[in-house]
């Protein structure tokens, strides 16, 4: 017969081995309430992260819809396919040039007029100018719209642009007028700098710029100034304006045109075409020959003795840049029976192509499907007749 005190399987109270009761009804009472607080607290903290979610996505849209209708939208030029605009009452003159003169990816329209008062409540007495005076206008491109506009002292002679070429400096225009140089910012229309005619020859077009040769870090200017008798060379510095050095005088020499050119050895050469030859001149010598000091690399390149460098000998009529925005590409020479091609790399002849008698001057382009540059030469073979000839820009 068992013991009455042994603990029995179904008990709820057990002894432990070490001789200590053990609750199991409390353990297991107990049990369920603690995994129903775990229950409750996860139930807690989603509610909480939902929250949070919706809260930060609330804010969020705020914060898009709040600045989408602070931070105005950018203003899309209005471009239209035509526009006019009318001067009354003002005198034009043959000067033309498209520039960037805003931030819009269309060139704009640069030109001057001769009036009393400009489109922007601007007038020559206010000025201190006498009336009428001279205006540089700058028109957007767009829509005609007037961007900027510079009263200046009358009488016009020229000016030039650097139709989008990159210098160094600050102004982008040069204006030839009652006997002075203004130099002015395509953007702004602001003059930058203002100085006398250096010569008493007017200078001629194209204005040339060349590297910087005074060692202010700003590129300069040389004036081709020329009558029946000589030709000057002028050089100006690009950041003010002022004359550098000496006018170099060349005797027996009348220019018709000239160029600044580029060798592939990296040589500027300014080229200057008479009524029967083209010739050349190397910058570094012009330099030494005005007695402009320069550092000791271009002081040894250069030759105080200017000579000219015979490049093609013809009765030249036209000097051609086949780029006109590289300094460095091929020129093309028409005389009054033939057509040459000068090496732009090495100014030496190409080639060349006889005519009959060259009429006008020649039209580039691209003729064919070679994707060769060509030209085209009116070519007049008498009879009252004419003959188009087309041949191909070697490249090689």
């Amino acid at each position: 017969m068992e013991r009455s005190d042994h603990a029995m399987e179904g008990d709820p109270l057990k002894r432990g081995e070490d001789g200590t009761e053990t609750v199991t009804g409390a353990a297991s009472a107990s049990g369920p309430k603690k995994r129903s607080c775990k229950g409750l607290g996860l139930s807690r903290l989603t509610h909480w992260r939902t929250a949070v979610f919706f809260l930060s996505l609330f804010l969020c849209l705020i914060i898009v819809f709040a600045f989408s209708f602070i931070m105005p939208c950018p203003v899309r030029a209005q471009y239209l396919v035509t526009w006019k605009k009318t001067f009354s009452e003002s005198v034009t003159y043959e000067f033309l040039a498209f520039e960037h003169s805003n931030d819009d990816k269309v060139k704009d329209v640069l030109f001057i007029i001769k009036n009393t008062n400009g489109t922007l409540n601007q007038t020559c007495t206010e000025a201190g100018l006498p009336s009428p005076c001279v205006f540089v206008v700058a028109v957007d491109g767009t829509d005609g719209d007037t961007l900027w506009e510079r009263p200046l002292h009358p009488e016009f002679q020229w000016a030039h642009c650097d139709q989008g070429k990159k210098t160094s400096r600050t102004w982008h225009c040069l204006m030839s007028h009652s006997g002075n140089l203004t130099a002015i910012n395509k953007n702004t229309g602001h003059v930058i700098w203002q100085q006398p005619q250096p010569t008493v020859l007017v200078g001629s077009l194209p204005v040339l710029s060349v590297p910087d040769l005074d060692q202010d870090q700003v590129d300069d200017v040389v004036l081709v100034a020329s009558n029946s008798t000589l030709t000057q060379l002028i050089l100006l510095s690009g950041k003010t304006g002022a004359q550098m050095g000496s006018t170099v005088v060349l005797d027996s020499v009348q220019t018709a045109n000239h160029l600044i050119h580029v060798t592939e050895k990296g040589f500027y050469y300014i080229l200057l075409q008479n009524d029967t030859d083209v010739y050349g001149l190397e910058l570094l010598g012009i330099a030494a020959k005005a007695g402009l000091k320069t550092d000791k690399v271009m002081e040894a390149k250069a030759n105080s003795a200017v000579t000219l460098l015979p490049i093609y000998q013809s009765n030249a009529v036209s000097l051609v840049r086949t780029k006109d925005a590289d300094d460095s590409s091929d020129l093309l020479i028409v005389s009054g029976n033939e057509v040459a091609l000068i090496n732009g790399k090495t100014l030496r002849l190409k080639w060349k192509f006889s005519c009959s008698s060259v009429i006008g001057k020649p039209s580039l382009g691209h003729f064919n499907k070679d994707g060769v540059l060509d030209v085209v030469v009116e070519d007049d073979v008498g009879n009252q007749t004419k003959r188009v000839s087309s041949f191909i820009i070697l490249t090689c």
